[in-house]
């Protein structure tokens, strides 16, 4: 295993991320992690909250709507139309449309990909637990605030 390169910190820089480390009972190095994570996370209402996909399943190209806000998808039309509580179970809605006969069980994070880009819905993962539907439906904690998160709503 390769040892990662140390950054050199002038004295009251180290004081500060000690004192943090400390406040949140983490290492100093989680802190600073902590600190990237809550400076990456976009500010609201700059990242689009419906992000358009698309599959490609026995040759037919299937297009959708995926929710960040609430991790869902909607296929407008075609094979598999109709909202979906998640990505996996609008590729299941997808599977059993255009080929009933196998088992539909997918990842529908890797079956469907942003149309924008190309990638796979997992990439969006990341920017996902960072709002607060899917931090609700996990129970994660607030790492800068150290509180906890709301309750699911009924």
């Amino acid at each position: 295993m390769t040892t990662p390169p140390a950054i050199v910190l002038d004295v009251e820089t180290h004081r500060e991320i000690t004192l943090l480390a400390r406040a949140w009972g983490t290492p100093p190095a989680h802190a600073v992690r902590q600190l990237i994570d809550h400076f990456n996370t976009p500010a609201p209402g700059t990242v689009p909250d419906q992000i358009p996909v698309y599959a490609i399943y026995a040759q037919v190209r299937i297009d959708g709507t995926f929710s960040l806000a609430t991790a869902s998808l909607t296929i407008p039309g075609g094979p598999g139309r109709g909202h979906r509580k998640s990505p996996s179970g609008a590729s299941a809605a997808v599977l059993r449309a255009l080929r009933p006969d196998i088992a539909p069980i997918r990842s529908g994070w890797s079956f469907w990909k942003i149309s924008t880009t190309g990638e796979r819905l997992d990439t969006l993962r990341p920017q996902l637990r960072r709002t607060s539907a899917y931090t609700r439906s996990v129970h994660l904690t607030d790492p800068i605030n150290h509180a906890p998160a709301p309750a699911p709503e009924p």
